[in-house]
């Protein structure tokens, strides 16, 4: 299947980038005993004669100063370089926060990143926050301590948002319909999905279930210019609330003139691709937020003066935190804002006047994550439900066919198409620069029908997204007629076995009768605290990372390990304490590094000197091994390979 080789193509690139091999492995047991299952690993300070340790110092300052941002049953805090012209203080890996009610319990969380957020809180309450600095080895800082009274908080960005506004994360706006009425949602089939419930003020959650997902939804109706309004000339704005831009994760608003589920190439993250990128579709701009910084770019035909210029450094945004992005368009250019700071600028003005709202959610990369949707919107003349409704359907091949080619004898039920009074078949498809995108049809049974591109312009690099549309004849709808269409296949000429859909579905103007349900949300399982992701590098004595695995018998080498928290608070907000790494050689242990110091710690930063000479010449095996607090999970190890000669 295509999807299966895009899967394996991108696992094997993964393989390529990383510096060592990560696997779970049980903690060691003692033969000896008769008691039952592992036993706790305590990480003590150690060093073989052939190993130098790093050591710890001072233990770090407090925050200087905590800015309280309170909202519905929430409170937002941040620090450091999660405020405006903040800095990162120095030697500080990560954070604990504790809070309470007054007269309440004691809440705790460790954290990556100095910005966070506290949900589930009442109304009108005091708490009081301590908010504690962490070195590598565990050491806190002396607590700085700030009062915050959760509350609804005003939102002047709301003014303006006339064409449409979903404010996900309160039930009272969505109970009268579905987001699904006003908002598709474009994934892979089985890895891209709606969450079973919203979580606080987070609003509605997107399931990304395989790990390099990228979930879009967009709006039904598009956004409309209005005349140039103020000195600044604004012709429209767009706005969402959203926690995807935290450590690994990325948000792009594209604005499409058409209609297009999905626009450039979908395996290749937007950040990391062009600001003039000819895989948007003609007439294209698009805002990419990632860890990165801020772009705005665009089709090749857009006209534009330059490139993105950074006007305010955005503060560093935690895992599991919502921010506010706002995308405004002028007869000068595209600003963008995070949380009411303008960051970026770019002099790309639109040629068109209507255009498709994309939001495009990205989690970190070979992670599986929740991300979600507060709320969303744009300006311009009101918009209303289309008053359509959605069937996925599955086509007899995911391969795009040649207009000749022997197709599968497999179709579709006809079943939703009996309560229709009407009905388009929607697919999104990748292309080649030989595939012909005005030349699409789909098989219906015996019936070929044209299917036409949504776009006017469509890209036509390698890999780039076509979405094409193609109405149902009146001869398929309604109660008369067969129980299946067979065979479902879409054809094109110039198609080869690069092009294959990436979604298939009816978009259906229902009859009284219609019956379908929601299609099911994706539920998961409650998940425990991330431990920090155990990186490693080999590098020669001053530290350079080795050119080769092979090192000659003499002087030093030293193991650069790094435990890296900023993602592995994406699975619940915290972070797992750790209480030290083990390294070993050959399986004997050289290195024990505990970080537990004054509490579990966060991860960090290592450096363990190996003297080569005392070791064999032959291949070598170095293990580093993360333990949590309790030394009863299973650790995550990282393996590396080297030969001395």
């Amino acid at each position: 299947m295509p999807t299966r080789k895009r899967l394996l193509a991108w696992l094997a690139g993964a393989v390529l980038l990383v510096t060592a091999v990560i696997v779970l492995r049980t903690t060691e047991t003692d033969p000896s005993r008769t008691d039952a299952g592992p036993q706790p690993v305590r990480v003590d300070r150690f060093a073989s004669d052939t190993v130098v340790l790093p050591s710890p110092g001072d233990p770090p300052a407090a925050p200087d100063r905590i800015v309280v941002t309170p909202d519905t049953e929430q409170l937002r805090l941040s620090w450091a370089d999660g405020l405006t012209g903040g800095t990162a203080p120095e030697g500080v890996v990560g954070y604990e926060v504790r809070w309470h009610r007054d007269g309440g319990p004691v809440a705790s969380r460790l954290v990556a990143a100095p910005d966070v957020q506290l949900d589930g809180l009442r109304n009108g309450r005091r708490y009081r926050v301590e908010v504690r600095g962490i070195d590598r080895f565990g050491q806190r800082s002396a607590p700085a301590e700030v009062i915050g009274v959760p509350a609804r908080a005003d939102r002047p960005w709301l003014a303006g948002l006339t064409g449409l506004y979903d404010d996900f994360g309160d039930p009272a706006s969505t109970r009268e319909s579905s987001p699904r009425s006003r908002w598709h949602l474009s994934g892979f089939r089985g890895c891209v999905g709606l969450g079973a419930a919203r979580v606080g003020g987070r609003g509605l959650p997107v399931d990304l279930g395989c790990g390099a997902d990228m979930a879009v939804l967009r709006a039904r109706e598009p956004m409309r210019l209005t005349a140039p309004e103020g000195t600044d000339g604004v012709l429209g704005r767009i706005a969402v609330r959203t926690d995807t831009v935290g450590p690994g994760g990325e948000l792009t608003v594209d604005l499409v003139p058409g209609r297009a589920d999905r626009v450039g190439v979908g395996v290749v993250r937007a950040s990391r691709t062009d600001e003039v990128d000819p895989a948007l579709p003609g007439g294209t701009i698009r805002v990419v937020v990632a860890d990165n910084g801020v772009r705005v770019a665009a089709a090749p035909d857009v006209r534009s003066t330059g490139r993105t210029t950074e006007l305010h450094t955005a503060p560093r945004r935690g895992a599991g935190v919502v921010h506010l992005f706002e995308v405004v368009l002028t007869t000068s250019g595209v600003r963008v804002y995070q949380d009411g700071l303008a960051v970026a600028a770019r002099g790309v003005v639109p040629a068109w006047r209507a255009a498709s709202v994309l939001l495009g959610l990205h989690g970190p990369d070979g992670r599986r994550s929740r991300v979600h949707v507060s709320a969303a919107g744009f300006s311009g003349p009101p918009v209303a439900a289309p008053g359509v409704v959605e069937a996925s359907v599955n086509a007899g091949t995911q391969q795009v066919l040649g207009l000749a080619a022997q197709e599968p004898g497999i179709g579709i039920a006809r079943t939703p198409l009996r309560s229709a009074r009407s009905a388009r078949l929607v697919a999104t498809m990748t292309v080649t620069p030989e595939l012909d995108p005005r030349g699409v049809v789909v098989q219906l049974g015996t019936l070929r029908v044209p299917a036409r591109p949504t776009v006017t312009a469509p890209a036509r690099v390698q890999g780039a997204t076509l979405t094409v549309v193609a109405d149902v004849p009146a001869a398929l709808l309604g109660p008369h007629g067969p129980d299946t269409l067979t065979p479902f296949v879409l054809r094109a000429p110039g198609t080869s076995p690069q092009v294959s859909l990436l979604e298939t579905y009816l978009e259906i103007t229902p009859t009284p009768s219609w019956a379908q349900t929601e299609p099911p949300s994706i539920s998961r399982p409650e998940l425990p605290d991330g431990l920090p992701v155990v990186g490693v590098v080999l590098g020669n004595a001053a530290g350079e990372p080795l050119d080769s695995t092979t090192v000659p018998r003499r002087g030093q080498l030293v193991l650069d390990v790094t435990l890296d928290a900023a993602t592995a608070q994406w699975d619940t907000g915290a972070v797992a304490g750790v209480q030290g790494l083990q390294v070993r050689l050959d399986r004997a242990l050289i290195a024990g590094v505990p970080t537990a110091a004054d509490g579990p710690g966060v991860g960090g930063r290592y450096a363990v000197s190996i003297a080569v000479g005392r070791l064999a010449v032959g291949p070598h095996t170095i293990e580093v091994r993360e333990y949590g607090t309790d030394g009863r999970e299973r650790p995550f190890s990282a393996l590396l390979n080297f030969v001395v000669s």
